[in-house]
């Protein structure tokens, strides 16, 4: 694994982390009426996204439980449906 994929690994889990600190304890209901905490959690959302582009087709394969296109295919519909996402 090169050093960018690995960072790229290492800054989804800091995603993962803040988005799961941002909404600990929240309901649906909750996250709905909270639209800081929502844009907090879908920016961070989009950048695991984004960052997937970064993993290599060795590591997709080695890891292939992970739902690689249908990450990708998020990070699509958040920047081109922000609205309807919700």
């Amino acid at each position: 694994m090169k050093d960018k994929e690995i960072n790229s690994i290492r800054k989804m889990i800091e995603y993962i982390d803040k988005s799961l600190t941002y909404t600990n304890g929240y309901t649906y209901e909750m996250f709905e009426n909270d639209t800081k905490t929502q844009d907090a959690t879908i920016f961070n959302i989009s950048q695991i996204c984004e960052l997937v582009k970064n993993i290599s087709n060795e590591t997709r394969k080695q890891y292939d439980n992970i739902e690689w296109r249908m990450i990708s295919g998020l990070r699509n519909r958040i920047i081109h449906d922000y609205v309807g996402i919700i």
